[in-house]
């Protein structure tokens, strides 16, 4: 890290109560997942359409990103409903989706302009995949 960097706190929120509580605590950043296709869909609440807007809205009133999981394996008889979802989670203002999948990172590169950040999940454990996840368009990874 250089000097110019800045630090970002960066939440994990799993309700709008915890949304607004890292909100009001300072952080810069939050991330959560939606009713689907995030590697804690049955560990949390969760947000569905109407509270992911709600959630974006109230974080952007506040100069706070908001980073949504789309981080579990794909298979082919699902690309049909996570495209729809990512395309919803950028026109709705997500400032990123944190993703698992290399199938649907090739997707987001080519179809979808929404910035990708890879999750845990994906098992990154030395430079030459970090360099090709950025090749693929992955601009940070994130822990969860």
């Amino acid at each position: 890290m250089n000097k110019n960097d800045k630090i970002e706190l960066l939440s994990p929120v799993g309700d709008e109560r915890g949304l607004k509580a890292a909100i009001n605590g300072g952080a810069d950043a939050v991330y959560f997942g939606a009713k689907s296709f995030n590697a804690r869909e049955y560990a949390a609440e969760n947000f569905d359409d109407k509270t992911i807007e709600n959630a974006i809205k109230f974080a952007k009133l506040r100069n706070v990103k908001t980073y949504i999981t789309v981080n579990t394996l794909v298979y082919n008889d699902e690309i049909d409903k996570v495209i729809p979802l990512i395309k919803n989670l950028n026109n709705m203002g997500a400032d990123a989706i944190i993703v698992q999948d290399l199938g649907i990172i090739d997707i987001v590169r080519n179809d979808l302009n929404i910035p990708m950040h890879a999750s845990t999940q994906m098992s990154c454990n030395n430079s030459y995949a970090v360099k090709l996840l950025e090749k693929l368009g992955i601009e940070r990874g994130e822990a969860l």
